[in-house]
């Protein structure tokens, strides 16, 4: 309401004075709107009041985006991801805690930070095999799963080597017995750790040395034998009945006596070896051949014999051929009926119906087929004995295990 010159009061509203009015009291009430808005448009925990450049996402105060709890009113060029106080001014994203590779800064990930790469630290690495059997070895119950079947190994093989002629049916007990112990520890594995190993490795001992060892009897330790058993005969004719010195193991000859090369022969077997024959005759009318002098690879196809000390003049002594067995390889008496036979038909010639065979050589000589079996039979032991060793001591470590804790 205005009042007029006189002093009284008029109706009329001034358009102009009351559209001022009304545009002063919105512009206060803005004003107050404006300031509530500002003091409450805050993203965050820290305290008020602050200018602030932009969002807060964090949980400390802001100059920058956080993420992370560092304290408030400091200024941060970057996003930071700190589990510790704020105070210092970061330049690139750091990680502190010892993760593998995990989020740093929010969406970015660990290693590609700006000027920084932290790398993830390797894992060590187990001990190697060597290393783990220096520490095996030295654990007795391994040395009784390697040594006690090695033993029984060595032994074994050489009473079957030795004593296989002599006591059969002794070696094959004993062999019976310890792979009935060998069972037996099996049967009870479960009641201490050392029995499975050590059934495993005295099983395969006993039968590998029963094996070998009946290998090494057959192949050259009976020959040995049988020398030691058999005759020496002295001044015999080549023209008497070889049955009269049908126990003889070595012979010697009168001074007659030599080999007929002229009549050799030769049979080439199915593997390729070359098994030589020659009749030993003494210059008189022979009715038939009752020594045959022989040999492997020493002729050729033909004949042409240089067997042993054939060839020498002064030689007049042989050693008998004994036969093995055969239950590892063919008979060599079978290849020298052969190679009489065709001696026989080549040259026109009569043989005893059972011949004996004999290796040419001086007197001085009688024992070279003895010490040659003798040292083949004591080499194959020795090389039967160390890749054995090996091969128990590799399969003692792998079937190793440790004692259980209490």
């Amino acid at each position: 309401w205005l009042k007029n010159e006189d002093g009284s009061k008029s109706g009329i509203v001034n358009g102009a004075a009351a559209s001022s009015w009304i545009n002063l009291q919105f512009t206060l009430l803005l004003l107050a709107a404006s300031r509530a808005l500002v003091g409450g448009m805050q993203h965050g925990y820290g305290s008020a009041g602050a200018q602030q450049s932009s969002t807060q996402q964090g949980y400390g105060n802001a100059g920058g985006m956080q993420h992370g709890y560092g304290s408030a009113g400091v200024q941060q060029s970057s996003m930071q991801q700190v589990y510790g106080g704020a105070g210092m001014q970061q330049s690139d994203f750091r990680n502190r805690q010892p993760t593998y590779g995990g989020n740093v800064g929010g969406d970015f990930e660990a290693g590609q930070a700006q000027g920084a790469f932290v790398a993830k630290a390797k894992a060590p690495a187990g001990p190697s095999r060597l290393h783990q059997f220096a520490v095996v070895s030295k654990k007795p119950d391994f040395l009784i799963t390697w040594l006690v079947p090695c033993l029984i190994f060595v032994a074994n093989t050489l009473l079957f080597s030795y004593g296989f002629m002599q006591l059969p049916s002794l070696c094959l007990l004993i062999s019976s017995v310890l792979l009935l112990a060998s069972c037996i520890m099996f049967f009870i594995r479960s009641r201490g750790h050392i029995w499975l190993p050590l059934s495993v490795t005295l099983f395969i001992a006993v039968l590998a040395s029963s094996f070998l060892g009946l290998y090494i009897y057959d192949q050259f330790a009976i020959f040995p034998a049988f020398y030691r058993n058999t005759r020496l005969y002295a001044n015999v004719v080549a023209s008497q009945p070889s049955a009269a010195v049908a126990d003889a193991g070595k012979i010697t000859f009168t001074a007659e006596a030599s080999v007929d090369t002229n009549h050799s022969a030769a049979f080439v077997s199915e593997s390729g070896f070359v098994y030589c024959i020659a009749p030993v005759r003494d210059g008189s009318a022979m009715p038939q051949v009752e020594f045959w002098a022989v040999g492997v690879q020493c002729c050729n196809a033909q004949g042409d014999f240089t067997c042993d000390q054939a060839q020498d003049p002064s030689a007049h002594a042989g050693i008998r051929v004994f036969d093995n067995s055969g239950w590892f390889s063919a008979s060599r008496s079978d290849f020298y009926e052969h190679a009489r036979w065709k001696a026989e038909a080549m040259h026109s010639l009569v043989s005893a119906p059972e011949p004996m065979y004999i290796r040419w050589v001086q007197e001085s000589r009688l024992d070279m087929l003895s010490d040659f079996y003798r040292d083949r039979a004591i080499g194959n032991l020795c090389s039967f004995f160390m890749m054995y060793g090996v091969g128990s001591m590799a399969l003692a470590f792998a079937l190793y295990r440790e004692r259980p804790r209490k």
